[in-house]
Parts: C-alpha cells; structure tokens; sequence
C-alpha cells in the first residue's frame, strides 16, 4: 500500500511538472494551449531538457549519482521557478485554467473521458507482461541503480560493455526512471509498472481527446464517443503486431511511448497544420516535439521524421506550394543528426570504449 502511496505522489508530482512546463513553453513558442494541451507539450519539454543535463553524462560516463544530484537542483529550480511564475500571473493563469461555463452534456462527457482512463489505466496495471524486453529494460534501469552507472553493464546479462551502447544511450528516457528510482527508493518495477505506465496511458488518452476535437469539431458527446472507442479497439486488438500490446502489456517501455504518444501527437499537429500551414505556433511545437523524440524514445529515430515527409510532403506537392519544405527539414533535422551518428556508430567510425 505504501509503495502504492508513493507512487502516486509521483505521479502528481509528473503532472504538475509536465503542466507548468506546457504552459511556459506554450507562451514561449507562442502558442495558445489547453490545460491538456500544456500537460502534454510539457511531457514533451521535460524530457528534452533531461536529455539535455543526461545525454553529456551518459557519453562522458558519468554515475547516477552525480546526475541526481544535478537533476534535483533543476527540479528544486523547476518547482521554485513555477510557483514565482503562477504567483506573477496569477489573474491570467486562473482564468486560463478556470472551467468556464459548459452545458450540462459537456460536463458529462468529461467525467466520461476521464472515467474511461481511469478504468482503463486499472486494466493495464493488472496486465501482467514478462518477456525478454522486460527482463532487458528493467533491468538497465535495475543495473543503473544498484552499479550507480549508465550503459556501462549489460542490463540483461550483468557483464561490462565493450562499447558504449548508443543503440540505447542516445536516448535517457530509462535514466529518468533510474534517477528517480534512486531518489525516492521505490523498486524499478513498480515504478515502471505503475507510475511511467500509467503516464504513458494518460498522455495516449489527451492525444486521442486532442484528435477527436479536431475531427467532430469540438463536439464533446462525440469526442467521448471517440474516446469510448479508442479504448475499446485497443482492448480487442492487443496482439504483438499491434500498438495495443504496447499500450496494454508494455506500457513502461519506451516503444509504448513512442507508439502510443509521440506518433499520434505529431500526427495531431499534422492535422491542425493541415487547417493552417501558416501557423507558425504549429511549426514551432512540431520543431519541438521531433527534438523530444528521440529522448523519449529510441524508435522515433526513423519513424518520426518519416510521418512528417509522407504527410507534409504530399500536401505540398498537391497545393505545389514549396515555400514550406524547409520548415519540414528543419523539423526532420533533430532526427537526422541522430540517426547520423547512430549510423556512424554501427559502422564502428564514432565508437565510445568503455
């Protein structure tokens, strides 16, 4: 129960985080944003700043240790820095997130999306899961605890790596978990299986929530219907050769995150730039959530840039407009550089000996 308790505390406390950052961020790239817009652009900004305080650590092969030590100041600073902000614009936050007057329909659906993640969010934690990328995954985390390094042994195996693994170190999604891990004591499993699980099921639900607006035009019966939905199809079609698995037995991968939040959100802002090929609030968020994807999730390293090709390109070629090409480069470019060095690694030319 105690473990359960804490949990969820951390949970809270991801919410916040990711909300506080959606909101700043949404002014800095200035962007009007719902408050479940905000939660959602900030999971993407907290992972982009912490792979940017991880990644140099983690190539310099530095200890766990040193980077929770250097994470909890900029969390301390996060915290800190969010309450001054709240404080100074206290009059327009409140009327941003105030509930402004809905019908009695509207209401109801809220509570019928929000329903349906919560019972949803129970059935993936009774979901029982264990297989070789489990035994892989939680255990680089595990490894990363107990040994205080990074990448440095084999999280399946135990043995010393040769090479440093960028197939893996490129991205610091499972050094977060490590990092907290450490700093709040709660074992690697349950903190993968409960807290980054439920995480996973709840931004995939503000990102479904987002595209059904778009589709019934903010019709919120509709919206919950298409909610409904979502999570009944996932319910049926959990098999391995879907993104149901992930989002159902594998939640706490980051292959979960990438199937089930990082594509759908830039294919929600493919579709608002669809309506608006100007909106250079858009542009800016997309620019965004590419140089986060990676961070998130390793997989995004090919699929990502290639969603944004197919569609963007397309819809530039029909209108023959090509004024928009290099925004779509520029949004690709994160990924590029990746996969550059990725490539550059298989090859053995750009290796970090261990």
């Amino acid at each position: 129960m105690f473990v359960i308790i804490e949990c969820s505390c951390v949970i809270i406390f991801f919410l916040y985080i990711f909300t506080v950052l959606g909101v700043m961020t949404s002014r800095i790239i200035k962007r009007s944003s719902t408050l479940s817009e905000s939660l959602l652009i900030g999971f993407f900004a907290y992972f982009l700043l912490f792979q940017c305080v991880a990644l140099p650590m983690v190539l310099l092969k530095q200890s766990v240790s040193l980077l929770c030590a250097i994470w909890v100041g900029v969390l301390i600073a996060m915290v800190v820095g969010s309450c001054v902000f709240l404080i100074k614009s206290r009059l327009e936050y409140v009327s941003y997130v105030s509930i402004r007057k809905k019908k009695k329909r509207d209401i109801k659906c809220y509570f019928v999306v929000s329903a349906v993640v919560i019972i949803f969010s129970y059935l993936v934690i009774i979901q029982d899961y264990w297989e070789w990328d489990t035994a892989f995954y939680i255990g680089t985390i595990n490894t990363s605890v107990k040994t205080n390094t990074m990448y440095l042994i084999n999280g399946e195996s135990g043995k010393p790596e040769t090479l440093l693994p960028f197939r893996y170190a490129l991205s610091c999604f499972y050094m977060n978990s490590a990092v907290f891990c450490r700093i709040t004591g709660i074992e690697v499993v349950y903190f993968q299986k409960y807290v980054i699980a439920i995480l996973c099921v709840v931004l995939s639900f503000i990102v479904v929530y987002a595209i059904g607006k778009i589709l019934f035009h903010n019709n919120m019966k509709n919206v919950a219907l298409f909610v409904i939905l979502f999570a009944t199809i996932n319910l049926i079609f959990g098999t391995e050769y879907t993104t149901s698995q992930f989002l159902i037995l594998r939640a706490y991968e980051a292959k979960a995150f990438c199937a089930n939040v990082v594509m759908p959100t830039i294919y929600w802002l493919l579709m608002l730039l669809y309506n608006d090929l100007d909106h250079q609030g858009n542009w800016r968020l997309l620019f965004l959530v590419m140089l986060a994807s990676v961070p998130v999730s390793m997989s995004s390293i090919l699929l990502a840039p290639a969603l944004i090709g197919i569609v963007i390109l397309a819809q530039i070629i029909v209108d023959r407009n090509w004024k928009y090409l290099r925004m779509t480069l520029i949004c690709m470019a994160p990924n590029i550089i990746y996969l550059i060095v990725y490539l550059l690694y298989t090859l053995k030319i750009f290796v970090i000996k261990v």
